[in-house]
C-alpha cells in the first residue's frame, strides 16, 4: 500500500512513476530502479564481483606492516601523555636545540606509532625526511617562529598522502578536485560522442590526443538530462587548465577549465526531511560528541522505517565522519544485511599507540579511559605474528540486491567513517551517486592524539592500517561520482534526474544498455 500510495501522490517524480507496468509473465514490478542508460553509468564506476576477495592481498598488506625488532627507542607512556594547550598559552616561537628535540620525539612518533610509516616508505623514507629537517634547523641560531617551525617540517614530509594525518594545521595530504566547464554539454549516442552547433551533431574526433571519454565526464543538465561535460581531475591549489578538443569535421577549439568549488554545510548532524513525498535524509557528521549523540541514534532508528520506501536521498555533504558503527548500524537496520568492500587491516599495539590512543579516548569520551581500555580496542594480542601489530583481519566483499533505491548526494568534504558509508554503499546495487569525489581519508583509521613537548603543535596520527580493496591509496582523491554535478545545486538536479530516470522493474529483469561499450572505449 505504501508503495501505491507514492505512486499516486502528485508529484512530479511521482507521476511519472504512476503508470502500472507489468513484466512479460503479467507479474507487477516491484522496484524501483535506474533505467538502462544511467545504470550502465553507475555499473561502469562499480567494483567488478571478481574483486570481492583476492587470497594474495593478506600477503600483500603483510608487507605493508614495519616488522618490528626491538622497541629500544620507544617513547614511554608517560611522556606520550599529553593534554591540548588553550590556544593564549601557545609558544609563540621555538628555539633552534629545543626544535632538534622535538623532531626526534616526532620521529619516533611516527617509527612506533604510524600504521602508514613502513608504507610510505618506512626507516628510508622517514630517516631521510629526519636529516633534511635537521639540516635546516641547524642553520638557526635564533628562535623559530612557530608557523615558520611548522612549515619547515612538513616541508619534508610530502611523500606523504594520507587523510588523516597532521602536524599542527597541516594535513598531510594533496587533495584532488574535477577542473571542467559545466557551462558545455555533449551528448552520447551510438556513434559516438557530439556537441550540438547550430542544430547539427559535431562529432568529436579527441581530446588531448586521447578518446574523448577520458576528458568527458558523465553529468546531469538542469532538467535532468544526462550529458557529459569537459573536465580533468587535479591537485585543487592547480591554475585553471585548458583543452584542446578535435572534431570530426576539421576544426578545433580550446577550451578553458576551472576548479569545482562548493560551499560547506552547516546544520544538525542529523536531519530527516522531504523532497517532495521522497525522504531526505541529510547526514552532516557521525562525530560521537555529547551534542551529536541523540541525532547519531535517531539517524540508526530512523532506517528501519525508511525499509519500505521506495526511493532514498540520502545528503551526505559536509560530513567528515566520526564513529563508523552508525553508518555500519543505519546499513543493517535499512536492509538486514551487509554491503561491504573487501577489507584487509591492522592495529598497531605499541606503547606508543596505546598512548596516543589513550589521549584521544580521554579528549573526546570522558576522563577515566586507561592504557587498558586502548590497548583492548587496538586489539592488543602478544601472540600476533607481527610484533607490535595486532592480528591482520581480511574479509570478503559483499555485494547485496537493495530496495529502496538510494540516490546518495556527495562532495569533497565527505571524509573517513563518512567515506566508508560511500564505499559501503557502492556495494549496493541499486545505489546512484551524484556530486563531487569525496576528500579522500581512506588508507588509515583510529586516529590518535599528541601535544608536542615544546612547541604544543598538535598531532593527529591514525594508528589502523586498512587500504582501499586493491591497496593502493585514494586519500586526497576518495571516491568518485557517477554523474558529476555542483555539490551545491545537487538537490535540484537530483530531483530533476530522479523524475526522468527512474523506472519499474520486473522481477529480476534488468536491460543491458547498448551504448555500454562506448562508456569505456
Amino acid at each position: 500500500m505504501r508503495l501505491v500510495r507514492w505512486l499516486c501522490s502528485g508529484l512530479t517524480l511521482c507521476m511519472l512513476l504512476m503508470p502500472v507496468f507489468e513484466g512479460p509473465s503479467g507479474q507487477s514490478c516491484t522496484c524501483v530502479v535506474l533505467e538502462p542508460a544511467a545504470l550502465a553509468i553507475a555499473n561502469a564506476n562499480r567494483p567488478k564481483p571478481a574483486d570481492m576477495y583476492d587470497p594474495g592481498l593478506y600477503r600483500a598488506f603483510q608487507s605493508l606492516l614495519y616488522p618490528y625488532h626491538d622497541f629500544e627507542d620507544e617513547l614511554s607512556a608517560d611522556e606520550l601523555r599529553s593534554e591540548p594547550t588553550s590556544p593564549d598559552d601557545m609558544p609563540h616561537a621555538i628555539s633552534p636545540e629545543d626544535a632538534a628535540a622535538e623532531v626526534d620525539f616526532i620521529f619516533r612518533v611516527f617509527k612506533y606509532g604510524y600504521a602508514g610509516y613502513q608504507y610510505f616508505g618506512g626507516d628510508d623514507a622517514f630517516g631521510a625526511a629526519k636529516a633534511r629537517i635537521l639540516e635546516e634547523l641547524s642553520c638557526r641560531s635564533e628562535d623559530i617562529l612557530q608557523n615558520e617551525y611548522e612549515s619547515i617540517i612538513c616541508s619534508h614530509l610530502g611523500f606523504i598522502q594520507d587523510g588523516h594525518l597532521s602536524l599542527g594545521r597541516t594535513r598531510l595530504c594533496k587533495y584532488y578536485v574535477l577542473f571542467w566547464n559545466p557551462e558545455r554539454e555533449f551528448h552520447l549516442d551510438e556513434h559516438g560522442f557530439y556537441a550540438t552547433q547550430d542544430g547539427a551533431a559535431c562529432r568529436v574526433l579527441s581530446i588531448e590526443g586521447a578518446a574523448p571519454s577520458k576528458h568527458l565526464k558523465p553529468s546531469i543538465n538542469c532538467d535532468g538530462d544526462i550529458v557529459y561535460i569537459p573536465g580533468v581531475i587535479r591537485p585543487e591549489l592547480s591554475e585553471g587548465i585548458s583543452i584542446s578538443i578535435e572534431y570530426e569535421d576539421g576544426h578545433a577549439e580550446r577550451m578553458q577549465l576551472e576548479p569545482m568549488k562548493s560551499g560547506r554545510l552547516a546544520g544538525p548532524a542529523y536531519e530527516l526531511g522531504q523532497m517532495g513525498e521522497v525522504p531526505l535524509v541529510a547526514s552532516r557528521s557521525f562525530g560521537p560528541t555529547a551534542a551529536n549523540l541523540d541525532y547519531l541514534n535517531a539517524f540508526v532508528e530512523d532506517a528501519g522505517r525508511l525499509r519500505d520506501e521506495p526511493v532514498i536521498v540520502l545528503d551526505l555533504r559536509s560530513n567528515p565522519g566520526g564513529d563508523s558503527t552508525y553508518p555500519a548500524r543505519w546499513v543493517w537496520r535499512l536492509l538486514l544485511q551487509t554491503a561491504k568492500a573487501q577489507q584487509v587491516s591492522a592495529k598497531l599495539t605499541t606503547v606508543t599507540a596505546v598512548a596516543l590512543y589513550a589521549n584521544t579516548l580521554r579528549h573526546y569520551l570522558s576522563s577515566s579511559q586507561t592504557l587498558a581500555d586502548a590497548a583492548a580496542l587496538l586489539g592488543r594480542d602478544d601472540s600476533s605474528p607481527h610484533p607490535g601489530w595486532s592480528r591482520i583481519y581480511h574479509g570478503a566483499g559483499t555485494t547485496v540486491s537493495n530496495d529502496p533505491f538510494i540516490a546518495v548526494i556527495t562532495d569533497s568534504f565527505i571524509a573517513s567513517a563518512a567515506e566508508g558509508l560511500v564505499l559501503s554503499l557502492r556495494h549496493m546495487d541499486n545505489v546512484v551517486f551524484i556530486g563531487a569525489n569525496t576528500r579522500g581519508a581512506l588508507l588509515t583509521g583510529n586516529v590518535a592524539l599528541c601535544y608536542l613537548p615544546f612547541s604544543k603543535l598538535g598531532m593527529s596520527v591514525p594508528v589502523m592500517l586498512t587500504p582501499y580493496e586493491d591497496l593502493d591509496n585514494r586519500d586526497g582523491l576518495g571516491l568518485l561520482p557517477d554523474f558529476w554535478v555542483d555539490p551545491d545545486k545537487a538537490l535540484d538536479r537530483v530531483k530533476a534526474f530522479l523524475e526522468k530516470h527512474l523506472v519499474m522493474e520486473a522481477g529480476e529483469a534488468r536491460e543491458s544498455n547498448p551504448l555500454e561499450g562506448l562508456l569505456n572505449p
